[in-house]
């Protein structure tokens, strides 16, 4: 019986040795998958309600969710978010706001708010090498490590869509172009 305490004490410092050395170092986080990559789908609309399924747990517990992009995917993005919202069945559905990707302003860091970035992405694009020394990934570095994670679930020709999430409430849509 001594020796079992003894056992899982060792057991318990070691791992406290070893947490305190990630968090000294800073281990790098990475995304998680929350829509494995899927051919786009035509209409497109689709993407919205394959959002709504998935991330209806979270809708539930938001009071706003940021829609953001840029350029080219602004309209595309409008569509996806309104779908989305309109497959949401709830009593009170939490507010859609439409926000472009170079307004001034971080996200905030409330547990009620959920941000859904809508990204274009290329096929073989590589990661630069400031991305792999990141401990906390900017929007271009999760962009292109993420490509990197799910580039060999691309088998057909044409164009696909994933999801990744990434610091918790932050969710990362990227459609090829």
């Amino acid at each position: 019986m001594k020796a079992m305490v003894a056992i899982l004490g060792l057991a318990f410092v070691v791992m406290i040795a070893i947490t305190v050395q990630l968090v000294k170092k800073g281990a790098a986080l990475r995304s998680a998958g929350v829509i494995k990559p899927m051919l786009v789908p035509e209409p497109v609309s689709l993407i919205g309600e394959s959002l709504a399924l998935r991330l209806f747990p979270h809708f539930q517990s938001a009071k706003n969710v940021y829609w953001i992009s840029s350029g080219e995917m602004m309209p595309l993005a409008q569509v996806i978010a309104k779908v989305t919202h309109e497959r949401i069945f709830m009593d009170q559905k939490p507010k859609f706001i439409m926000r472009d990707l170079l307004q001034e302003g971080e996200p905030s860091s409330e547990e009620e708010v959920i941000w859904i970035y809508v990204l274009s992405f290329r096929r073989g694009q590589s990661v630069p090498p400031e991305c792999e020394e990141q401990q906390i990934l900017n929007i271009e570095c999760l962009k292109a490590v993420s490509v990197r994670e799910v580039n060999n679930k691309f088998s057909e020709p044409q164009p696909y869509f994933f999801m990744r999430r990434y610091l918790d409430n932050r969710f990362y849509l990227l459609i090829e172009k």
